[in-house]
């Protein structure tokens, strides 16, 4: 798993485990929200820098950069349901960078990104 806000890489479920039962507070609670857009309409910029798109059939995804006006980048995910070669429902994930945490840093490896 990586978490790219953070540049880091948890290898294997007990590293993961490991993080979830030792963090601070305890564990994190997790909510799940659905969002449900409108017929916006999006076009890309060279505020944009796409670092991956991948998919088959019927389910993408793409990860990208935006850089906003005041110079700050945001991680993006965008997930892709297609039905009849059109897209069917997209969500899509905007996290700005933050610093790891210490207490972490012996349960994963930094990431060098090559993109930010």
């Amino acid at each position: 798993m990586d978490w790219p806000q953070t540049r880091e890489r948890v290898r294997g479920s007990d590293a993961f485990t490991a993080i979830v039962e030792s963090y601070p507070g305890g564990r994190p609670i997790t909510r799940l929200e659905r969002v449900v857009g409108t017929e916006d309409r999006f076009a890309m910029s060279p505020s944009n820098t796409i670092v991956r798109i991948v998919g088959e059939g019927q389910a993408w995804w793409g990860e990208w950069i935006q850089t906003y006006p005041d110079g700050t980048k945001w991680h993006c995910v965008d997930l892709m349901e297609l039905r009849d070669s059109a897209i069917y429902r997209e969500t899509v994930y905007w996290a700005p960078p933050l610093p790891a945490p210490e207490w972490r840093a012996r349960l994963v490896e930094p990431i060098k990104d090559k993109h930010t």
